[in-house]
C-alpha cells in the first residue's frame, strides 16, 4: 500500500453540497467543528455572511484550550481557500482514532476526520476512499480520473496497534488534519 503523497496535489472532490471549507482545492475541513492532534487543535468558524474564521488552540481541545490565532475572513481571496458555510448538506467522513494504549482500551488520544470521496488523480492511475457499511474502503483505479472499475481493499474496523478506523455516511460533522492524511493516503497503495 504506497500512495505517492505528491497526488494528492491533483486531488478534486465535489464540495458544493457539504457545509465544509476547501483549502487549495484538496482538503476538506470542518466548518464549526473542532479538530485536535497530539498537541493543538483548530476550528474553521462559519459566521452569519458565509465567510469563515480560523482559530488555533492551544491545547487538542478547542474547549480547554486558548486561542493562539484567530484569522477573520480566512478565505478572503478566493483561490486559496473556498467556504461552504452556507450549505446544508453533510459529506461522507472517514475517522481515524489514536489510543493510548495498543488494544485501544485506554483513553482516547485523538481522532482525525476528513471527507471521503475525493479522487486523487494521478498519470494513469487514481485513487478515492470511500464508505461502505461504516468502513472505509481504499479504491485504486487504472484511470487518471477514478473511472472505471477499482481494485478495492477495506480497512479494518477492529483496533490494530492503537488505531481504529470508521466512516459514515452523510455525517453531521467532519474533522481533518492536514498532515495526517497525506500519511494516511500515502499508506492506501
Amino acid at each position: 500500500y504506497l500512495l505517492p503523497v505528491l497526488l494528492l496535489a491533483f486531488a478534486k472532490a465535489d464540495f458544493t453540497a457539504c457545509n465544509a471549507v476547501v483549502v487549495g482545492g484538496v482538503f476538506g475541513y470542518p466548518s464549526d467543528t473542532c479538530v485536535g492532534s497530539a498537541t493543538t487543535s483548530t476550528q474553521f468558524i462559519c459566521q452569519d455572511d458565509d465567510t469563515v474564521d480560523y482559530v488555533l488552540y492551544s491545547s487538542k481541545n478547542c474547549a480547554e484550550g486558548t486561542a493562539t490565532s484567530n484569522i477573520s475572513d480566512y478565505c478572503s481571496g478566493g483561490t486559496f481557500c473556498t467556504a461552504y458555510c452556507g450549505n446544508t448538506g453533510d459529506c461522507t467522513i472517514g475517522t481515524i482514532d489514536y489510543y493510548a494504549s495498543t488494544d485501544c482500551s485506554g483513553d482516547l488520544s485523538y481522532s482525525i476526520e476528513w471527507v471521503l470521496g475525493i479522487c486523487i488523480e494521478g498519470t494513469g492511475t487514481s485513487a478515492k476512499l470511500t464508505c461502505d457499511g461504516g468502513a472505509m474502503v481504499a479504491n485504486a483505479y487504472t484511470s487518471s480520473d477514478c473511472s472505471g472499475d477499482a481494485q478495492t481493499a477495506p480497512y479494518p474496523t477492529d483496533c490494530t496497534a492503537g488505531v481504529k478506523y470508521s466512516c459514515e455516511a452523510g455525517a453531521a460533522t467532519l474533522k481533518l488534519f492536514v498532515a495526517m492524511i497525506a500519511v494516511f493516503i500515502a499508506s492506501l497503495f
